[in-house]
């Protein structure tokens, strides 16, 4: 089995889009980079988080990626290890015939292959892994290192190694109509790219809308773009309006670029909207209107609970 766990790094690399996922969970094309891992391992994927994140990433997969309980020999992988370094892949290959050891890339756990006996060493795991407090538990193990810049994904080389490796293709119930413009892209089921629109190099989950230009760019269900974006993460239901521009940045749920908006290598938090202006109204009631409105849902628990903290950031309520 391989079940992935998260440390601290990750989370900080990734906010805050790890508030509710996790790398394993974004797609490269038709399949999860879980899936991705499982075919270059060759073994079952699950995860050995548990609570908020775990249920929200479970929610998001459809069940296709969970917490799981080991059965037997487990490769516990961190959850910002790279499948596209190929040194990493081939060491883990090793690993994976190993009966115990420990892979490091400077003072972060990248690996460990736990023997069936390992009960409390994969209790260490679930929660976010502080090295530290896992380094004691580890004495027994043979040890392996590799270089940390090859060996983790921050968004950029994320993004850089899905697209990378895309194979572009439409999925059934995506709509390209006449006069859009698709090249080199993923496009997930209830994806619609209007006429005039332009996507090139990106993927695009599915249930969202494009009027404007993508390029080389992941966007989550529920977005829409009618502006222009550029190397951006977008999370679940983030919108950029005609005249914004984003280039390089990452965008949690419902964050919004409004008319003549500008940023390049920005992290916008939940609900946060930018423009030349003050931001909109309250976030979570815009989000819920928008949502029924034009996909027929509502926010989920997790979205919900998302944009009730940042609510309560703003009101200086939490830290």
């Amino acid at each position: 089995m391989i079940l992935f766990f998260v440390d601290r790094e990750c989370l900080e690399g990734f906010s805050p889009l790890s508030d509710y996922t996790i790398p394993p969970a974004f797609r490269a094309g038709e399949e999860l980079l879980a899936d991705t891992w499982g075919r270059l391992l060759g073994g079952e994927v699950g995860l050995a988080t548990r609570g908020f994140l775990a249920e929200s990433v479970e929610w998001l997969t459809g069940g296709a990626l969970r917490h799981a309980e080991p059965r037997g020999d487990a490769l516990l992988l961190n959850a910002c290890a790279s499948p596209f370094s190929g040194e990493l892949v081939s060491l883990l290959e090793h690993a994976a015939g190993m009966g115990s050891l420990a892979v490091y890339a400077g003072r972060r756990v990248v690996a460990a292959k736990l023997s069936s006996g390992s009960r409390g060493l994969f209790e260490a795991f679930t929660g976010v892994v502080e090295p530290e407090l896992v380094y004691g538990h580890m004495w027994m193990f043979e040890e392996e290192a590799v270089d940390p810049r090859s060996a983790f994904l921050d968004p950029r080389s994320l993004l850089a190694g899905i697209l990378g490796a895309l194979r572009g293709g439409v999925a059934e119930g995506a709509v390209i109509e006449e006069g859009a413009v698709v090249r080199r892209s993923y496009v997930g089921p209830g994806a619609r790219v209007s006429a005039g629109a332009v996507v090139e190099d990106s993927v695009l989950e599915g249930s969202l809308l494009v009027e404007g230009r993508v390029r080389g760019s992941y966007l989550s269900r529920n977005t829409w773009v009618a502006g222009y974006v550029e190397g951006v993460i977008l999370g679940l239901g983030a919108q950029v309006y005609p005249g914004a521009y984003l280039e390089g940045c990452l965008a949690g749920v419902y964050a919004r670029a409004l008319p003549g908006a500008y940023a390049r290598g920005a992290r916008l938090g939940h609900g946060e909207a930018i423009t030349g202006g003050a931001p909109a109204g309250d976030a979570l009631e815009e989000y819920r209107e928008t949502l029924y409105r034009r996909w027929g849902r509502l926010p989920s628990r997790f979205e919900e609970e998302l944009l009730r903290r940042r609510q309560l950031s703003r009101r200086g309520r939490r830290p």
